[in-house]
């Protein structure tokens, strides 16, 4: 995990939900220049503060994108641009047409053999297999936030509850 990183985006989804640079800067304990510098993408935020923000907020796309940037990219963006609405049931359109793209690979693709005895051909059929994974997890993602956002519900209460199962039937 990075020690601090840019997160005007993240900024971005907090001032949309209403809240003022002035009113982040008072429950961040910073200065009101170091958040707009933040979200000008002019200073970057340390962890310490980022998580301070993330415990302060608890808004599961705010919480996203923070992850996106401090994990260098491996935890989940928020979709947006002029080419996604953040609709849910765009977003549900979207996350079933990825889902049915990694069940067809699963399909097509074997992991029978070993890692170590495939070929060039396996290696980038599994490699495909990963791509078409994350995509399916970032459409995923971003419907949970949708979700929460939209009915309420918080994504980490219901993943201690989902983790509690699994635990309970020895999965994890």
């Amino acid at each position: 995990m990075r020690e601090s990183a840019k997160v005007q985006e993240a900024l971005a989804i907090l001032q949309q939900d209403g809240l003022t640079q002035k009113q982040i800067a008072k429950d961040t304990y910073q200065s009101y220049e170091s958040v707009n510098k933040q979200r000008k993408g002019e200073r970057t935020m340390n962890k310490d503060v980022a998580h301070r923000a993330m415990q302060i907020y608890q808004n599961y796309e705010f919480e996203a994108s923070i992850l996106h940037e401090f994990s260098d990219g491996l935890a989940s963006p928020v979709m947006g641009g002029p080419y996604v609405e953040r609709h849910r049931m765009v977003l549900e359109e979207i996350t079933e047409a990825e889902v049915k793209d990694v069940i067809r690979i699963i399909n097509e693709v074997s992991l029978v053999k070993p890692p170590n005895v495939c070929s060039k051909d396996e290696r980038e059929n599994v490699r495909r297999m990963m791509h078409e994974l994350i995509e399916a997890r970032v459409a995923i993602d971003n419907l949970l936030m949708v979700l929460e956002r939209d009915y309420g519900l918080s994504v980490l209460e219901e993943s201690k509850k989902v983790l509690k199962k699994l635990r309970s039937e020895r999965r994890v």
